[in-house]
């Protein structure tokens, strides 16, 4: 991996996890409910794993590559039921989904972070969907991983 890609991602990725840490914050502290902190919770680890991820790749570590391959690899879904409901994105993200119940579709697109969560609630409508960014994104650091790019 060059110097350049290897810059602009690591900071595209710490940048995105202290982004979404603190927009995660304003919602904890108006959050009533205890699961809505557990969440919360889980995404700020999450956050805070892509903040120490993309110090390994600004530090050259040598398991940069696959740290990296799986923080984006949790990015890649997108879906909500009336059960349960999750997305995830840091740094950036291009989410394309198909909604099952009205037979609808959309897209959303940022440069920074967000988060979406749901449990046990049916006023969601039931989607499924990718990010596509973050699929190419585990694409390209599988490769730099555990392919034939492993020695750059």
């Amino acid at each position: 991996m060059n110097d350049w890609t290897r810059r602009v991602l690591g900071a595209m990725t710490i940048a995105g996890g202290g982004i979404g840490i603190s927009s995660t914050m304003p919602y904890m502290m108006v959050s009533s409910h205890v699961l809505d902190w557990l969440f919360c919770i889980g995404f700020i680890v999450l956050f805070s794993w892509g903040i120490w991820c993309g110090i390994q790749l600004l530090e050259k570590q040598p398991n940069a590559a696959r740290a990296n391959f799986k923080f984006w690899l949790i990015q890649v879904p997108v879906f909500n039921t009336p059960v349960l409901g999750y997305f995830f994105g840091s740094g950036a993200y291009l989410s394309v989904w198909v909604g099952l119940g009205n037979i609808s579709y959309g897209y959303n697109a940022m440069l920074g972070s967000g988060f979406q969560y749901s449990f046990m609630n049916d006023s969601f409508p039931t989607l499924v969907g990718v990010n596509i960014l973050a699929l190419l994104m585990s694409f390209w650091f599988y490769r730099k991983a555990y392919g034939a790019d492993v020695s750059s």
